[in-house]
C-alpha cells in the first residue's frame, strides 16, 4: 500500500512539473511520504508533514507549491480517474459495501467536478477531460483484477488516491492565489477525508 502511494505521489509531481511554469524553487528535498494534516481550516499543516520533491530541468516542484492552474488540472484528472474506477466497480465488484462506496464516489465526485469547473472559470482555466498518465496507470491496474481480488484492489486504489488528494488539497487551501480555488480546496477536504477513512475501513473487511 505505502509503495503504491510513493509511486503515485512521484507521478503526481512529475505531472505537476510538466504543467507548472511559475511555481518553482531551487531547493531539492528527498522524502517521499506525505502525511495528512489534522485540520481542514487551512491555517496549519500537521506536524511532521513531508513532501516529495521531483527535480526537473534543474527546478524542484513539490506538491505544496503547485500553481492554481496545475492544481486544477491535477484535481480534474484525479476526479475523472476516481469516477471511472468507481463506475467500473459498480459493474464488477462483488461486495455490497464496496458497491455502496463506489456509488457514493460517483455521486460526490460528479458534484466535485462541477464545483471545480466553477472555480476554474474564475482563474480563466478550461478543465480538461484528459486523464493524466499517473491516473490512467491506476485504471489499468484495476483492469487486471477480478472477483474478490477486484474489490480489494479497488479499495486499495481509492485509499491511495484520496490520501494523495488530501495532501494536495490541504496545501492548496493555504497557498492558492485565487480565492475561488482556495474556497474549493477548503470545502472539499472534509469529504475527501471521509472517503479516505471509509476506503481504509472497507479495505480491511475485504482483505
Amino acid at each position: 500500500m505505502k509503495k503504491t502511494f510513493i509511486l503515485f505521489a512521484a507521478g503526481a509531481l512529475l505531472a505537476g512539473a510538466a504543467c507548472t511554469s511559475s511555481d518553482t524553487t531551487t531547493d531539492t528535498t528527498t522524502d517521499t511520504t506525505t502525511e495528512t494534516s489534522e485540520a481542514a481550516t487551512g491555517n496549519d499543516m500537521a506536524t511532521g508533514n513531508k513532501t516529495t520533491t521531483t527535480e526537473t530541468t534543474g527546478a524542484a516542484v513539490t506538491i505544496t507549491n503547485m500553481d492554481d492552474a496545475t492544481f486544477i488540472s491535477t484535481a480534474a484528472s484525479s476526479n475523472a480517474m476516481e469516477l471511472q474506477l468507481s463506475n467500473m466497480a459498480l459493474q464488477k465488484a462483488t461486495d455490497a459495501k464496496v458497491k455502496e462506496f463506489a456509488q457514493m464516489i460517483v455521486d460526490h465526485h460528479t458534484k466535485s467536478s462541477q464545483e471545480l469547473q466553477a472555480a476554474a472559470s474564475q482563474v480563466g482555466v478550461t478543465v480538461s477531460d484528459v486523464i493524466m498518465p499517473m491516473h490512467q496507470k491506476m485504471i489499468d491496474e484495476l483492469n487486471n483484477y477480478t472477483g474478490s481480488g477486484y474489490d480489494e484492489k479497488y479499495m486499495d486504489l481509492m485509499e491511495t488516491a484520496h490520501k494523495h488528494d488530501i495532501a494536495m488539497y490541504e496545501a492548496k487551501s493555504m497557498n492558492a492565489t485565487n480565492p475561488a480555488v482556495k474556497d474549493f480546496a477548503l470545502k472539499s477536504i472534509p469529504t475527501l477525508r471521509l472517503h479516505y477513512e471509509m476506503a481504509t475501513n472497507i479495505e480491511d473487511t475485504v482483505d
